[in-house]
């Protein structure tokens, strides 16, 4: 029987690092994430700005009870499926990296996930509270009711603030990759993906802090639809905040590394 330690995965060699990231080595990934990520004043000070635009429009939208908790979900949703429509275009008319085409053009992942997203909101949003069920009928109901609330909290424009936020800082970087060359690393998608490891973690968090603690502080945030909101509203804000931070601390502590073993 072989030894535990013959077992363990050995480290791949360059040129497998470059089959499998088509033909980009892992430092060259790394590199390249420390070039185009910024963790500058400006750039934390331009994510700042856009967060405060979307939740301020969130946060008046939840205090004049005119949005449920459902809607709160609909500007993370909506970064994540433009991304990867995003993602498909670059990778079809103006992103030629191997490496990013292999990892981005996916047409059919994106339409699996705008299926699932999108049947998930019409999910919620034909949920009929006195009958307990599912009703395509209220679904039908609450479609003009729908669009006029998007219009009237504003939170069309936070879409948009998403939006041209994501396209502005994807201009520029793909601008600065046909400038220098190189492997193409797509930032926007790294800064999703700790969204959602801060997500996940701060979730399962606060479902055990919530258990634990619930004969004593006596909180129920299902008591009523506006307190409902704002405990969706301060959870995700939270996810952005620390998405923010983990991304800024990220990108220094591979800086610093860098600079070492130059």
């Amino acid at each position: 029987m072989a030894h535990p330690s013959s077992r363990r995965r050995r480290p791949r060699s360059e040129s497998e690092q470059r089959a499998e990231l088509g033909g980009y080595s892992e430092a060259e990934f790394d590199a390249e994430f420390v070039r185009t990520q910024q963790s500058d004043v400006f750039s934390i000070g331009l994510r700042v700005v856009i967060l405060t635009v979307v939740y301020g429009f969130l946060a008046r939208a939840v205090a004049s009870g005119q949005i449920t908790a459902a809607y709160l979900w609909l500007p993370m949703a909506f970064e994540w499926l433009f991304i990867f429509w995003l993602g498909c275009m670059m990778a079809w008319f103006w992103v030629d990296c191997a490496a990013f085409q292999k990892s981005a053009n996916r047409p059919v992942l994106a339409m699996v996930w705008t299926v699932a997203v999108v049947a998930a909101f019409a999910a919620a949003f034909a949920w009929n509270g006195e009958a307990g069920a599912l009703s395509a009928q209220t679904l039908r109901q609450r479609g003009p009711e729908i669009a006029h609330t998007l219009r009237e909290s504003g939170l069309v424009w936070a879409l948009a603030a998403c939006a041209l936020g994501l396209l502005g800082s994807t201009i520029a970087e793909v601008l600065r990759w046909k400038r220098v060359g190189g492997v193409f690393v797509w930032t926007s998608i790294m800064g999703l993906g700790m969204r959602f490891a801060v997500l996940f973690l701060g979730g399962f968090l606060a479902a055990v802090l919530f258990g634990v603690t619930a004969d004593i502080i006596r909180f129920d945030p299902t008591a009523s639809p506006q307190r409902l909101a704002w405990t969706t509203y301060g959870f995700l804000l939270f996810v952005e905040i620390g998405g923010l931070v983990l991304g800024v601390a990220m990108h220094r502590d591979l800086s610093r590394k860098a600079a070492r073993s130059a």
